[in-house]
């Protein structure tokens, strides 16, 4: 009987923990995602203000060689093509949408940020900076998390083990003694009045 109250208690303990724990882990991947996204969109705003109308090649690798420039940019003019950087030779989803004059994000296989180039005191968008980062540093960031949420799962489970333990004894002494008393009845023999058990 001890054992079935323990592993009653350790069960549901574990129930709870599943139920809570997959959505707490999805959130924070997703927060992990949504702050590096945020770091990348400063990252643009800090590039832009060195990126100058018209766009030139050269002066664009020259920004490059900076060492607070982005690592892997690259700039697209009105019409979708390349001028300098990295990227795909002609715009993507995210480029396109950025040449319409917002900001623009895509988290798929990798973390892309498009900002739209306008001129100084101009509205016009005269290009597009497009600026990637690799998932890695989300994925560890994530896996760290996890790790910490498994370890205080764990210890949870230990708690629920212990608890469970002195509940189980706690709750079945009083039945263990009953047990006693009806054996002892059943062989005859007498037997001395029980306290409360409460």
């Amino acid at each position: 009987m001890r054992r079935r109250i323990r592993e009653a208690i350790v069960g549901v303990a574990a129930i709870i923990l599943l139920v809570l724990g997959v959505p707490l882990a999805v959130v924070v991947h997703r927060s992990a995602l949504d702050s590096e996204v945020v770091e990348l969109q400063a990252t643009a705003a800090t590039a832009l203000s060195e990126i100058e109308v018209p766009l030139h090649p050269d002066r664009l690798a020259q920004i490059a060689a900076e060492p607070d420039a982005p690592e892997r940019f690259g700039v697209y003019d009105t019409d979708g093509s390349k001028v300098f950087g990295r990227g795909p030779a002609t715009a993507d989803a995210v480029v396109e949408k950025a040449l319409s004059g917002e900001t623009a994000s895509s988290t798929d296989a990798e973390i892309i940020v498009a900002t739209p180039i306008t001129a100084r005191g101009s509205e016009r968008v005269a290009g597009v900076l497009r600026i990637t980062e690799s998932m890695s540093g989300v994925d560890s960031r994530s896996r760290t998390a996890w790790l910490a949420m498994g370890a205080a799962g764990f210890a949870a489970l230990g708690l629920a083990w212990v608890i469970g333990n002195r509940l189980a004894r706690l709750l079945a002494a009083p039945l263990t003694d009953l047990a006693e008393s009806a054996a002892a009845i059943g062989e005859g023999s007498q037997i001395e009045p029980r306290p409360l058990s409460g």
